[in-house]
């Protein structure tokens, strides 16, 4: 016979301000920051035939702070916008960007877009410190994103077709033969439509 006991408990706190600022009729710009606070703690008991285990991890916090801008122009020819971020998380500064160029497909009634940003995504804290399965040494997942579409609404529903493509560099995931999260080495890519 065997028996468990699993606890994780989280908290994230998030506050965040943002302003809009109608520059003219066309063109807008968005400001903003926040601050996200994770608290998390865990612990983990079992008792079967090969023995007693248990393991935790103690309340662990980490914070990130961020700011951004982003920039949107409206005109019949082409549209975009265009975005900053910059997040200060571990004692780095991690900047990340947007830029998406769109217009009006003449005679169609749809909207033809171009994009990429890029992206950063620190572990969680049961990814860096759960007893069992944690690793504190992981490092950030970093990705660049690309994607080409068509848009029609027809009614009140939309019709999209879009080609993507995304790449993960140091991509977490979980290692089910060494039962931890791990880095995954190099560039992971996903592309489909």
């Amino acid at each position: 016979t065997s028996e468990e006991n699993a606890t994780y408990t989280g908290q994230v706190n998030t506050i965040e301000t943002r302003h809009l600022w109608q520059v003219d009729p066309s063109t807008q710009l968005l400001f903003g920051a926040d601050n996200r606070v994770e608290i998390g703690s865990s612990s983990y008991t079992s008792t079967s035939n090969f023995g007693p285990f248990s393991t935790q991890f103690p309340n662990q916090t980490q914070t990130n702070t961020g700011m951004y801008m982003a920039a949107t122009n409206l005109n019949e020819v082409l549209s975009w916008t265009a975005g900053g971020r910059v997040d200060f998380y571990r004692n780095k500064n991690v900047p990340t960007v947007t830029l998406s160029l769109f217009r009006d497909v003449p005679g169609a009634d749809a909207i033809a877009r171009l994009s990429y940003r890029t992206g950063h995504r620190e572990p969680s804290l049961f990814e860096r410190f759960d007893g069992f399965s944690g690793d504190p040494t992981l490092s950030a997942e970093e990705s660049n994103s690309y994607q080409a579409s068509v848009e029609k609404k027809i009614g009140d529903v939309s019709v999209k077709a879009a080609y993507f493509l995304h790449e993960i560099r140091n991509r977490i995931d979980y290692n089910f033969t060494t039962s931890k999260y791990e880095n995954i080495p190099g560039l992971t890519t996903s592309k489909g439509y």
